[in-house]
């Protein structure tokens, strides 16, 4: 639901500002300067994954479209005039570059045309040792710029090289944009002129600061990831290293010492010589019943008290004073 919520907004803020994404009865509509195209029903830019590219997924069935646009520096000649062994060839190398996963095999390989531009349709399966996924592909060109189109599918998902529907939707409505090999011209008239450019509309659409922020995270997580990569044979070796001069001591100490059940003996053996008791038995403070005479009381500490000498009795005479007559003066 905020999916839908966002792409209406999306919708609505292109068509009342710039005017180049639009919304038609099948869907959306990209336009700009290399290439048109209407969006199949469900479907929406993607930015989720962080790629340079526009990827277009369907909200519900989570079916992906790939579409990307670059310079032609793989088919200078155009796809009619190239050998489809030199097409295949490149287009496994290109593909391996993009998506980074083994492209084992190519199935079909058919050239054709696209709206009057010739096209070459690639399909095949990719592997990657954990997966293995069905690739349906389109390779447009113009003298300026390659355009290829694909989809993957989980293997085993559909009956073996059906094409999904929702491509043959996609590529009915792709027109592409730039100088034309061999005089040809698109089938369905379409004016480029005042379209928006191509890497403004990327910049804008894809190229956000959620692109920079998944990025980022992305490369934090591969540094700590290499780190640990590297921090955790280092403490295994410490580790290693640790328990072997541990184990080395504990042996020294066993040869002096021996055993850690002679060791307890020897120790209880001398606590008992010394008049060791267990805590059960030891006497209390002021009583021992082993005793005949009873034992001093804690305030006197066992010792006798001391007699004071006897002062003599002054006469009341030399108590009185020698000179009546004189007093203390305090302020003197």
């Amino acid at each position: 639901m905020k999916k839908t919520v966002k792409a209406l907004a999306l919708v609505l803020v292109f068509i009342m500002s710039f005017g180049f994404v639009t919304a038609s009865a099948k869907g959306i509509v990209l336009s700009n300067d290399k290439f048109y195209v209407e969006l199949p029903e469900g479907f929406e830019i993607c930015t989720d994954y962080g790629d340079s590219h526009y990827y277009f997924e369907n909200e519900y069935s989570y079916e992906g479209i790939d579409i990307i646009v670059e310079g032609n520096l793989l088919f200078p000649d155009g796809i009619k005039n190239t050998p489809e062994n030199v097409i295949e060839e490149r287009f496994k190398t290109f593909f391996y570059d993009v998506d980074e996963t083994g492209f084992a095999e190519v199935k079909t390989l058919e050239k054709g045309e696209i709206n009057g531009i010739s096209a070459c349709y690639v399909y095949g399966y990719v592997d990657n040792e954990l997966y293995s996924d069905d690739i349906f592909a389109y390779i447009l060109t113009t003298h300026e710029t390659l355009f290829i189109v694909y989809t993957t599918l989980s293997s085993g998902t559909q009956q073996e090289g059906e094409q999904p529907v929702y491509l043959k939707d996609f590529m009915r409505t792709l027109l592409v944009n730039g100088t034309y090999y061999n005089g040809e011209k698109l089938s369905k008239a379409h004016d480029f002129s005042k379209e928006e450019h191509y890497i403004d509309a990327l910049e804008r659409d894809v190229l956000s600061e959620d692109y920079y922020e998944y990025n980022s995270n992305v490369d934090s997580f591969a540094a700590v990831f290499i780190f640990l990569g590297f921090a955790f044979p280092i403490l295994f070796i410490v580790l290693i290293v640790l328990y072997v001069k541990t184990r080395k001591k504990l042996k020294e100490y066993k040869e002096f010492f021996g055993s850690i059940e002679q060791a307890r003996s020897a120790m209880y053996q001398q606590k008992m010589q010394r008049g060791y008791q267990p805590y059960g038995n030891q006497q209390y403070y002021g009583y021992n019943p082993n005793m005949q005479q009873p034992v001093q009381p804690y305030n006197q500490g066992g010792y006798a008290p001391q007699q004071q000498p006897q002062q003599p009795i002054q006469s009341q005479q030399s108590q009185q004073c020698t000179n009546p007559t004189q007093t203390q003066d305090f302020y003197k």
